[in-house]
């Protein structure tokens, strides 16, 4: 959707601005992510379970968190290259040198276009982490661009490559216990296996390698073609498609029993012939169905796979035929399909009209309700109510709500039907009051008096579903009008106070104090929060809130073009930054840098006043990690022409006292400060740091 409306003859330029946005964000969302564990710099990571494939693959169907943007960029990327191989060819150097495993899968995706060199290309093999080759979904970009360009590399490149591959993974990548030697093994075997059966030129060692292997595991295949570089393959989950030609001359009213006996006969991989009739001929398939509801057979296996059909979700012509004849299911019967039913309505609002969607919920929901409770009354709550009847029909009537004319104000069938979902029992009620507080924003623009006194007194602390409430809110898409704020500004305030307080609820929540923050700075917009406020529970939720705080603070200073820098730091992010940041000691921890690096990145010519405010804050990077001299190596010039003296001070504060030698693109950063101010090259500071420099 984002390709298609960006259109395919924006200008180089724009092309190129919207991919460095686009990059900008991806890298800082990387960054939080290895912050908090999900992902590494070894090993499967989240990127990796998000993304499994760069180019564009079926096995990506049904993913999301980091694949979108990554499709976007890619694509975006290779529009570029056709328009201006030069401007291209920078992103690819920049992912090239990136610390991150999904910008190195990005760079390898681009060097199987032919407007790249083939010798760069090669060189992007040659440079990879070794664990990256074959351990991580990096293998498939891998095989992708060997596929693609392997013939065009020298002689000599292919020989490096090839020796990598012989190598293996290493050892250290391995968990203690494992079966290193085999796994090594079968590393290598995936390969260089793969490049024999594909007719590739292969060294004699390459050859000889992979002989030794399958004379060691004589047992071992070669996966699919489609399937290599995949460390998770995933197949569909409703099996084979079966022909419908098999049900072509079988009449309607023998047409569902037929086809279940068919179904149940059939031989493995023969397929599933209902579910591909559903998928073909729904109406067909439907007549089916109600020539079975006329003789008062109801088989749930049928209705099953024509609800979950999106073809047949789109049956707006026959939406009333369906309708009616749920409504005419005797209530025994419609005990088994009701789940199915709830889900065929909530994704059809239009076909049906208002008096036949009204009864049918009202039936799904007298159904389903009465239902022992299966789902586990703990965990998260807001994804079992998303899939459950309960968050299903409470969906139906946000749909509802927003379809509304008249706003701020509730239809008497919408009203009677939000306050019996709230008041239902257990946990059917507690995943309908969830789900209405996932929109509780919404809920108030629209219905604020309702809000107010059926789902607000939920948020209160001394309310037993308060938990569940304020976790459910922490997905809202918004943060809601200053009204709404006030009203639950205690409860607010106080969850950021507990001790108890998950962690996520914490970081999500300190990143809306922090847009309070902004926006009554910038646009005076009126939430009722000081700045004294939100710095003492800051001080509570200490540093494990502090990170989205000043994450929030440097989007906030990267939105900024170039020209308007000064004023943003000056009016808004510096004036915020001073009121709620704590002053705390203990709070300043080195998980802490490379975010308030982040924010004077992207301070352009105001670096020189920030860097006075933030360098104060700033301990040393942790131990072996050093990323963040790697992020200001590649900081903007005017960050070291503005004034080199204070980039040596951050440099200084963020490097602290490391082993010689030890520390990486420090060296590239010194440069650029010593091409700024020649004198500072003399000082104690700089050749001291120059000691730590790795080579």
């Amino acid at each position: 959707e984002v390709l298609e409306a960006w259109p395919q003859d924006a200008s180089a330029e724009a092309d190129a601005k919207l991919l460095n946005y686009l990059a900008q964000a991806l890298d800082a969302t990387i960054a939080d992510a290895l912050e908090i564990g999900i992902e590494g710099d070894e090993g499967y990571g989240v990127s990796d379970s998000d993304v499994p494939s760069v180019a564009a693959h079926p096995q990506n169907e049904h993913r999301s968190g980091f694949l979108e943007i990554t499709r976007v960029i890619a694509e975006l990327w290779t529009r570029l290259a056709r328009k201006d191989p030069d401007r291209a060819l920078q992103f690819l150097d920049r992912w090239r040198g990136s610390r991150f495993r999904l910008s190195h899968r990005l760079a390898l995706y681009a060097c199987a276009d032919p407007d790249v060199s083939a010798g760069v290309a090669a060189d992007a093999l040659i440079g990879l982490p070794q664990g990256e080759l074959f351990l991580t979904n990096t293998a498939v970009e891998v095989y992708r661009l060997i596929k693609a360009r392997w013939n065009d590399f020298s002689p000599e490149k292919r020989k490096v490559i090839e020796q990598r591959f012989c190598d293996g993974p290493p050892r250290d990548w391995f968990r203690e216990g494992a079966e290193i030697d085999q796994h090594i093994d079968r590393c290598r075997f995936n390969i260089l296996g793969q490049m024999e059966q594909a007719g590739f030129q292969l060294s004699a060692e390459a050859r000889a390698t992979v002989r030794e292997i399958r004379e060691r595991w004589p047992q071992w295949i070669l996966s699919p073609e489609e399937q290599i570089g995949f460390h998770i393959w995933v197949s569909s989950g409703h099996g084979e498609i079966g022909d419908p030609a098999k049900l072509k001359d079988i009449a309607d009213d023998q047409l569902v029993t037929e086809a279940m006996r068919m179904d149940a006969t059939a031989k493995f991989g023969e397929g599933d012939s209902w579910r591909a009739l559903c998928i073909t001929e729904p109406d067909r398939a439907l007549r089916g169905l109600e020539a079975e509801a006329l003789a008062g057979r109801w088989p749930e296996k049928a209705w099953g796979p024509f609800f979950w059909e999106r073809r047949t979700l789109r049956l707006h012509d026959v939406g009333a035929r369906i309708a009616r004849l749920l409504l005419d299911c005797p209530k025994e019967e419609f005990g088994g399909i009701a789940g199915q039913a709830c889900h065929w309505l909530t994704e059809n609002y239009a076909p049906i009209d208002d008096d036949d969607q009204w009864k049918l919920w009202d039936k799904i929901l007298a159904a389903t309700s009465n239902e022992p409770d299966e789902a586990d009354d703990g965990g998260d709550l807001l994804t079992q109510a998303l899939g459950a009847p309960a968050g299903r029909l409470t969906e139906f009537l946000l749909h509802k709500l927003r379809e509304q004319k008249v706003k701020k104000d509730l239809s008497r069938d919408l009203r009677e039907r939000m306050d019996r979902l709230v008041a239902m029992p257990e946990l059917f009620g507690k995943l309908a009051r969830v789900r209405f507080a996932a929109e509780v924003s919404l809920l108030f623009d629209l219905a604020p008096d309702w809000t107010t006194q059926r789902l607000l007194p939920l948020f209160e602390l001394s309310s037993p579903e308060a938990s569940a409430m304020w976790s459910a809110r922490n997905f809202s898409n918004y943060i809601g009008a200053p009204q709404l704020i006030g009203l639950t500004k205690a409860s607010f305030l106080g969850l950021l106070h507990r001790a108890d307080t998950p962690p996520e609820q914490l970081r999500v929540y300190a990143e809306w104090l922090t847009v309070l923050a902004l926006v009554n700075q910038a646009d005076n917009a009126g939430y009722p929060i000081t700045m004294m406020e939100m710095r003492s529970v800051l001080r509570k939720a200490g540093e494990k809130a502090l990170p989205s705080v000043a994450h929030r603070l440097a989007v906030e200073m990267e939105k900024a073009r170039p020209d308007e820098k000064a004023a943003r730091w000056q009016n808004v992010v510096g004036p915020v930054f001073q009121g709620i940041w704590p002053l705390d000691v203990e709070l300043q921890t080195a998980a802490l840098t490379f975010k308030l690096v982040q924010i004077l990145r992207a301070t352009g010519e105001a670096f020189p006043e920030a860097a006075d405010v933030i360098i104060p804050f700033i301990r040393p990077d942790r131990p072996g990690r050093h990323s963040t001299v790697y992020s200001i190596a590649k900081a903007d010039d005017v960050l070291f022409s503005s004034s080199p003296a204070k980039m040596l001070n951050l440099i200084s504060a963020v490097v602290g006292d490391p082993p010689p030698a030890s520390v990486h693109a420090l060296q590239q950063a010194l440069t650029r400060i010593q091409a700024a101010d020649p004198k500072l090259a003399d000082t104690q500071r700089f050749q001291k740091l120059s000691r730590y420099a790795s080579p």
